[in-house]
């Protein structure tokens, strides 16, 4: 092998390790949309993963280029999240989204390792189950707060499109209880793997803030179809029957 083979196999070689210590990894940085969306689908799906959060791991390795280098010659992608499965590049976001259509268990089993047998999703909390049942409640919720820019403008863009949604107001909500405030919210991010707000739901699924709602606007009304015969007003019956908690 030539000198300049070595070298990159050196680069790659911390990631390699990292990525077939456990069946999933997800590589993400601060303030990335995505990330946290892609965090939010494998959370809900029950699927244990490890977060390598590149902006925390650039502070803590003195050669953060090189171990960087390493992994974008790995998955040939400079873009964040990277996803990777049982060893092997997956994708970001949109690949997960996909993957996820056809059964995430699946997807690990035919990527050859066969211990990542349809994980088991992790007992949830009484919070957390307080909230999801509230995410359910409609075809789209929001939970927000007072002063909240990105919250008027995520209803600004559901009012504009014409789909009705509930909003939860979490600056009301620690007024109205302020003893079980704090639990609620753990809940809720314990939920959605997010602290920023607006949190929406639709269809019972987290998909983001204001900034994810707006890439989605063109696609919502067919993907409220998912729950909603008359574009989110009422949900549908059976749609109903099959997400009871």
């Amino acid at each position: 092998m030539g000198a300049f083979g070595s070298k990159s196999e050196s680069r790659v070689r911390s990631v390699k390790e990292e990525i077939q210590e456990v069946p999933v990894v997800i590589y993400t940085t601060d303030y990335c949309n995505y990330c946290t969306r892609a965090k939010g689908i494998l959370g809900m799906e029950g699927v244990h993963f490890t977060e390598r959060n590149l902006t925390s791991v650039s502070q803590d390795i003195p050669n953060f280029s090189t171990y960087h280098r390493g992994l974008v010659e790995l998955s040939g992608r400079v873009s964040v999240p990277q996803i990777f499965v049982c060893g092997k590049f997956l994708g970001g976001y949109d690949e997960l989204e996909n993957a996820r259509a056809k059964l995430l268990h699946l997807i690990l089993l035919k990527m050859g390792n066969t211990q990542a047998v349809i994980p088991k999703k992790p007992a949830i909390s009484a919070s957390s189950l307080k909230v999801l049942e509230e995410a359910q409640q409609a075809a789209v919720v929001m939970f927000t707060k007072d002063g909240c820019g990105y919250c008027t403008m995520a209803k600004d863009i559901l009012n504009d499109e014409g789909i009705p949604y509930v909003e939860k107001n979490l600056s009301l909500k620690a007024k109205e209880d302020p003893d079980n405030f704090e639990k609620y919210m753990n809940g809720l991010i314990n939920l959605t793997k997010s602290r920023t707000v607006p949190q929406i739901f639709l269809c019972g699924k987290f998909i983001g803030g204001c900034t994810d709602l707006n890439s989605s606007r063109s696609n919502l009304k067919l993907m409220l179809q998912n729950c909603s015969a008359d574009g989110g007003k009422t949900l549908k019956p059976d749609w109903i029957e099959k997400h009871k908690i």
